[in-house]
């Protein structure tokens, strides 16, 4: 391919890392398109004629990073008949975090959660093309438990919207607030706090309420006043 072909073939590409720079640095209300050529050392007539305004570039830049591939594959696939459901829980969890610990990936994550109310056509397509598909593949993994006795009946959606929120959450405390901690550090954490079936019991009475001694009885003309207090742990 003649280099000025190929050039012209990689400068969409280049366009768009320009753009995720800027948005990024300068969110998106600030950033323009002088800056986003400047930074691809392009005129700004060169990322008008690839896309038509800035807010399609903010599109494209998100649209670039929707592969759900982390979910999926055939070792997900094999883990269900070697690994325990939990285990398989942990297995997409390290994948969805290995995917935020990629730069572009992570500052688009940033970049959705920034700017959702700008956005929200955006956001819909990051959530249904990425999100999404995420969440149920660790549906499966839960429902899958519930099945082998290792879970117990879990309400199965909003468990998987929280262990698939957490990675989310982190990386936006970290961006935020600063932090170190390692990202296997968390989902063991999610993991470990799955709950187990020999944890629920329902054949186990509720424990009675304290007996109390009889009260004795009052002089005409006095008031009792009695403070109610829960009972003590078991």
């Amino acid at each position: 391919m003649p280099k000025f072909n190929r050039r012209a073939a990689e400068r969409p590409a280049e366009l768009l890392n320009a753009a995720l720079a800027e948005f990024y640095a300068s969110g998106f209300s600030a950033s323009k398109i002088e800056d986003i050529a400047r930074r691809a050392g392009v005129t700004v007539g060169t990322v008008y004629r690839y896309f038509p305004s800035k807010e399609a570039l903010f599109h494209a830049v998100v649209e670039r990073q929707l592969d759900a591939s982390w979910s999926r594959g055939r070792d997900i696939a094999e883990a269900y008949g070697s690994m325990t459901a939990r285990e398989v829980i942990g297995l997409l969890l390290g994948r969805w975090a290995a995917v935020l610990r990629e730069p572009e990936a992570r500052q688009v994550a940033i970049l959705i959660m920034r700017e959702a109310p700008l956005f929200q056509e955006t956001v819909k397509l990051y959530e249904e093309e990425l999100l999404q598909k995420g969440r149920l593949s660790i549906e499966r993994a839960l429902r899958h438990g519930i099945e082998r006795g290792e879970f117990p009946l879990l309400d199965v959606a909003p468990t998987a919207r929280a262990l698939l929120g957490a990675p989310l959450e982190r990386v936006l405390w970290q961006e935020t607030f600063g932090g170190t901690e390692e990202a296997s550090e968390l989902v063991a954490l999610l993991v470990r706090g799955l709950p187990r079936l020999e944890q629920v019991s329902l054949l186990d009475p509720p424990s009675p309420l304290p007996s109390s001694p009889p009260e004795p009885p009052l002089a005409a003309g006095t008031l009792r006043i009695t403070t109610l207090r829960p009972p003590e742990p078991r």
